[in-house]
């Protein structure tokens, strides 16, 4: 018994019984489901759409959804509405930068982690990002332990 009570302790769950004389006594336990986290992932090139997917599929924890554009971001966001967004600076319809702004202006949505993705070749670039209100950037090339690290920290 207190073997069971420890497994089921390290999952977040409980553990009782439930007795009534002379007909025996029942164990019950719960434990919660695991929630998994959403993360909509934003850029218009193909290739890293499919690269960021498999890196966080690799991870067995999240749920994806994917926009090509800005407009269509904001669209999946209502719809989806992600726990983080990975989210490429440079997007058509309307860019990541704005997108970011948007997200972090609204008061019903300021609370969305959002990791900016680009070449950020230049300082001014960062401070783009930063100012728009990202919580991480991270460059492309896209390093997968670093960004997985990103993401743990965020969510």
């Amino acid at each position: 018994m207190a073997i069971c009570k420890q497994i089921i302790a390290k999952h977040d769950g409980r553990i009782w019984v439930e007795s009534q004389f002379g007909q025996g006594s029942a164990f019950n336990f719960t434990i919660p489901l695991k929630k998994s986290k959403r993360i909509l992932i934003v850029d218009d090139d193909e290739m890293c759409l499919k690269i960021l997917k498999n890196i966080l599929v690799a991870q067995d924890s999240y749920e994806i959804d994917m926009a090509s554009d800005g407009f269509l971001a904001g669209q999946k966001y209502q719809d989806f509405n992600p726990h983080l967004i990975i989210l490429d600076v440079n997007i058509p319809k309307i860019n990541g930068l704005e997108v970011c702004s948007r997200i972090k202006s609204d008061p019903k949505t300021k609370k969305t982690k959002i990791i900016m993705l680009s070449n950020f070749d230049s300082e001014q670039k960062k401070k783009e990002a930063w100012d728009a209100g990202a919580d991480e950037i991270s460059s492309k090339p896209i390093n997968s332990d670093e960004l997985i690290s990103k993401i743990r920290k965020l969510i």
